[in-house]
């Protein structure tokens, strides 16, 4: 025996918390003994099968090779944002999460080393662009996200919002969720909605880097898709009108009825006010995109940021032959200008639910607001401090906040 794997990750673990890999070895009392990890996209049996970048790593003082590659890993992540894409419901999605793998060596002996090529069973791994709270990452279990054909009614979807809660018909919702079964994937998602019930094509097995999937089940998103597997099994399409009050979703398999996830419900709610509605749309901790819209007062306050320079002024008239000035020429000259907006804005009476979205909002790095026209404009919160409210201690709650556009306009030079 030399190299064994004493502690890894079991499934899908989140890419921005360790992703921790313990080995020993029986050779370690060599001279000069080091391990050689290399990192690689996908798995040998993959055809992106790829050397990413190599590492050294020594003992540590009890004598164990202590990794944490997700550094070297969340850099090949990013996310999955196409509101264009209208075409499915569900879908495959690859920049949310990566498939890696590794192999290690052991280097011992000379200056120029023996190696050792160890076989220490697999070494493929999957990462998602996640982040958990340090007790949340603790507690956290693969298991109780990875749905296929026989997992139980309590397998989560990769999102850390509650179960139920309230959107607008204008409100897109897009669920992730995990699905690493290679052969036994859901065969449906489920909705029901005041006009019937629907199904449709989740029949998406793991290959390479596609092991997750999203689910785009907002009023908006079924009202404006394209997707012709979203069938009627009783009462007709549209799944969603500007009637409609509620939509429940959840994974099938057959015969119709048969759950194999949660159940995720949409409140559909007029937040309509003599205010401009602020409607933001945010990545939360496990990579899920979701809305919240504020729609009490809004100000808005814009900072120009200007460039001058000093020129001299006057000129010299050759008809009347004297130097003179006139009222229009300019000494302080602007050569740049640039405006930015900051937004403050206040919600509506909110409920813990409620606040919960908020408050994950507020710990987003991925925030957008759609405008009147269904366009999504990034954005950056700048309230940086906050106090999580609750029904025992305020009776009723509302949040104020502020936040800029991610891009400053820019204006005619002088």
């Amino acid at each position: 025996m030399s190299t064994t794997i004493k502690v890894k990750p079991l499934g899908a673990s989140p890419t921005y918390n360790e992703t921790i890999v313990v080995l020993e070895s029986t050779n370690i009392a060599n001279t000069n003994f080091k391990w050689v990890i290399d990192i690689y996209k996908g798995s040998p049996s993959d055809p992106d099968y790829t050397l990413l970048s190599s590492i050294v790593v020594l003992p540590n003082p009890e004598g164990f090779g202590i990794i944490d590659f997700h550094r070297h890993i969340e850099n090949h992540i990013t996310t999955d944002f196409y509101p264009a894409d209208k075409d499915s419901v569900i879908s495959h999605i690859e920049g949310a999460g990566f498939k890696w793998s590794f192999r290690v060596d052991e280097q011992y002996g000379s200056i120029t080393g023996n190696y050792q090529d160890i076989n220490i069973g697999d070494t493929t791994m999957y990462s998602f662009n996640g982040a958990l709270t340090f007790q949340g990452f603790r507690n956290w279990d693969a298991t109780d996200y990875n749905m296929n054909s026989t997992s139980p009614t309590t397998t989560k979807f990769l999102s850390d919002i509650p179960r139920v809660y309230n959107v607008t018909l204008e409100d897109r919702v897009w669920i992730n969720g995990l699905q690493n079964d290679i052969a036994n994937p859901p065969v449906l998602g489920h909705i029901t909605t005041n006009n019937g019930t629907y199904g449709v094509d989740n029949q998406f097995n793991a290959t390479s880097q596609n092991f997750l999937v999203q689910h785009k089940i907002g009023p908006k998103d079924l009202t404006e898709t394209t997707d012709s597997s979203l069938v009627a099994l009783t009462g007709s399409l549209p799944a969603v009108d500007s009637n409609t009050t509620f939509i429940n979703y959840t994974q099938n398999i057959l015969p119709i009825g048969t759950a194999i996830s949660e159940t995720i419900t949409l409140n559909i709610v007029d937040k309509c006010s003599k205010h401009e509605l602020i409607r933001f749309f945010y990545m939360d901790k496990l990579g899920s995109y979701l809305p919240v819209t504020f729609n009490k007062v809004s100000k808005t306050n814009i900072t120009n940021t200007r460039s001058n320079y000093r020129q001299n002024y006057g000129s010299y008239d050759a008809t009347s032959n004297v130097w003179g000035y006139t009222t229009y020429d300019r000494g302080n000259t602007t050569y740049d200008l640039v405006s930015s907006e900051k937004v403050t804005c206040t919600s509506d009476w909110m409920n813990e639910d409620e606040v919960a979205m908020v408050t994950s909002m507020l710990n987003s790095p991925i925030v957008y607001i759609q405008d009147t026209n269904g366009n999504y404009i990034a954005v950056t919160i700048t309230t940086n401090s906050y106090e999580v409210k609750k029904t025992v201690n305020d009776k009723l709650i509302n949040y104020t906040l502020s936040f800029e556009y991610a891009n400053t306009n820019t204006n005619q030079r002088g």
